[in-house]
């Protein structure tokens, strides 16, 4: 019995690879690419002060406490969208001038106190890809307080140039 039942295993094993193999017949094949395109579009980027938009070529005044006193500025950031397929070099330039007032009606007087630019992020290079409201660049402006100054209305230009190239 026992050798029936291997003659059986055996016999059913070869039968079973034999009907697995099927018939022989000719494969053929066929590759297929399939293409699409996501379109770039500009990147754009935007200066802020305190989360608030400063549109180009804009003008902002921002008060700020007595010069007698130190103070700072809030933040300013850059803030960029983009989805370019390479990367993208970002320029900024922070050029402040001395605090100045009027005396005697025409005279300029120079407290010689001029913000310093406190850098907080600096990124100078996007990398390809998508970034979306990407945080680029932070900074703020600075200062020490001089007592001694006469009263009056002081005013610092500060020049803010940026750009992504």
């Amino acid at each position: 019995m026992k050798k029936l039942l291997t003659i059986l295993t055996i016999t059913l094993v070869t039968t079973a690879s034999i009907f697995a193999m099927g018939p022989s017949r000719p494969y053929k094949s066929a590759e297929i690419q399939l293409n699409t395109t996501i379109d770039e579009y500009p990147v754009e980027y935007q200066l802020y002060y305190n989360n608030v938009a400063i549109e180009d070529g804009g003008y902002k005044e921002i008060e700020v406490n007595p010069l007698t006193e130190g103070d700072s500025t809030e933040d300013f950031t850059i803030r960029s969208n983009s989805n370019m397929n390479n990367d993208l070099q970002v320029e900024v330039t922070v050029e402040p001038t001395s605090f100045k007032t009027v005396l005697n009606g025409d005279e300029v007087f120079d407290s010689e106190i001029t913000p310093r630019v406190g850098w907080k992020r600096q990124i100078n290079t996007i990398t390809a890809g998508k970034h979306m409201d990407y945080l680029i660049y932070v900074f703020d402006l600075a200062w020490v307080g001089n007592e001694n100054l006469p009263a009056g209305d002081y005013v610092s230009d500060v020049n803010i140039e940026y750009t992504i190239i």
